[in-house]
């Protein structure tokens, strides 16, 4: 892509005819829903829609056992044994593709295709 000198312009142009696409959709979909309105009524309308209940993940986050509080006070004899100014720390990891995250990612690898737990981890990860 770096050959292009003028590659924001090509850029900007097919977003711009995509959402020029895309908004003719929406105001067929809208005239569309207008007129199926106007002529069954809005009743009908509610009587057509279904509603497709996905089956609930199967995901538990159980929380780790806890140590008793009289197990913890020995923790005196651990001060001084690292030196902070040379420690390194890694706080967590990324992985973003094409298929979302790393659960989702070997989900399509492994199986070719999503499952809701796969799916819910997934989104789990974007919250947090």
């Amino acid at each position: 892509m770096d050959c292009l000198p003028d590659l924001a312009v090509i850029t900007t142009h097919i977003y711009a005819s995509l959402r020029k696409k895309a908004d003719l959709f929406c105001a067929i979909n809208i005239d569309s829903a207008t007129d199926f309105k106007v002529i069954n009524g809005v009743e009908t309308e509610r009587l057509l829609r279904t509603v497709d209940v996905l089956p609930c993940a199967n995901i538990r986050f159980e929380f780790p056992p806890l140590e008793s509080f009289e197990s913890l006070s020995d923790v005196s004899q651990l001060c001084g044994l690292i030196d902070h100014k040379d420690t390194i720390v890694i706080t967590g990891y990324s992985e973003a593709g094409p298929w979302g995250n790393s659960c989702t990612h070997w989900e399509m690898g492994a199986r070719g295709e999503f499952t809701t737990e796969g799916c819910m981890v997934d989104g789990l990860h974007q919250v947090l």
